[in-house]
Formats: C-alpha cells, structure tokens, sequence
C-alpha cells in the first residue's frame, strides 16, 4: 500500500537510510490477515507520524521494488494527512 499524501499543494515523498537516493511513495507491506487501509494507517504512522485522512483508492500497478528488486503488487490512494509529517515517527 502507498499514499498519494498531498497538504498544501505538494505530493509526499520518503527515502530511507539504506537508500536515501531513491524516493518513493510512503507506505509499505501488509502484516498478515490486515486490510489494506489498516496497513496505510500503520506504515504512515509508523513512518511519519500522521494519520491518512479519507483515503480512497487511486490505482494498482506492480513492478520490482526499488530496494529488494522481487515483484511487488501496489495498490495506491490517494489521501490527505492530518498533520505534519515527521521521519520515524513511531505511531499516534
């Protein structure tokens, strides 16, 4: 699952420490048996620190992931969030 998190005109974009030239989408896998805005609402917490606010699905695609490089199926929203977003945010 990803978020097209828009706030204030501009789209979100995350990297991470093992690739911090590579941007993307914030989001992540699924934890087994999790619906998929479950998953949303946990990766954007997890990751950021905010809440994804009336998520709506935007489009699914699949490709290689860009640090593994398996397959992977995306499904992507297109939501708001409710707040700033701040790096490692660990949950609310």
């Amino acid at each position: 699952m990803a978020a097209t998190a828009l706030r204030e005109g501009r789209l979100l974009l995350v990297s991470k420490r093992a690739a911090p030239d590579v941007f993307h989408l914030p989001g992540g896998k699924p934890d087994p048996g999790e619906e998929p805005r479950e998953t949303l609402r946990r990766e954007l917490a997890e990751e950021l620190g905010v809440r994804p606010s009336d998520p709506r699905p935007l489009t699914e695609s699949a490709g290689p992931a860009a640090l593994e490089g398996a397959p992977m199926p995306l499904t992507v929203y297109e939501a708001g969030i409710d707040g700033p977003p701040r790096p490692g945010g660990h949950g609310r």
